[in-house]
């Protein structure tokens, strides 16, 4: 293996690790929020949790949440804990967007160098 090998593996790995870390950012900070909404509403599904949360955090699919106190909760965990929303929003972009780059880099070392 030459040089370039290497460092075109170590970068893919990295890669990867950030993606597992990505990954990671959404799902800790999702739980996390959805047991900080959970304390406030006792008797709400976990479907009804995590819309809670994805409303929070924002975004194109955000749901409209019908209920007052869902809307109330969502704005309470969007200003109690803007730590948490930043994580997850930082993970949403990282796991869309990683696997295109480490596709694209596979797919270019394969058609530029002639990888084998």
């Amino acid at each position: 293996m030459t040089v370039f090998d290497w460092v075109f593996w170590g970068v893919i790995v990295g890669l990867g690790f950030t993606l597992f870390l990505a990954l990671q950012l959404r799902y800790f900070a999702g739980l996390a929020l959805r047991m900080a909404a959970n304390e406030q509403l006792k008797d709400a599904t976990r479907a009804e949790l995590r819309d809670i949360v994805v409303a929070s955090v924002g975004g194109p699919k955000a749901p409209r949440l019908d209920e007052a106190g869902h809307r109330k909760e969502a704005e309470r965990l969007a200003a109690t804990y803007p730590a948490a929303i930043r994580q997850i929003r930082w993970g949403r972009r990282l796991s869309l967007t990683l696997p295109f780059a480490i596709a694209m880099l596979l797919v270019a070392r394969r058609f530029l160098v002639g990888g084998a």
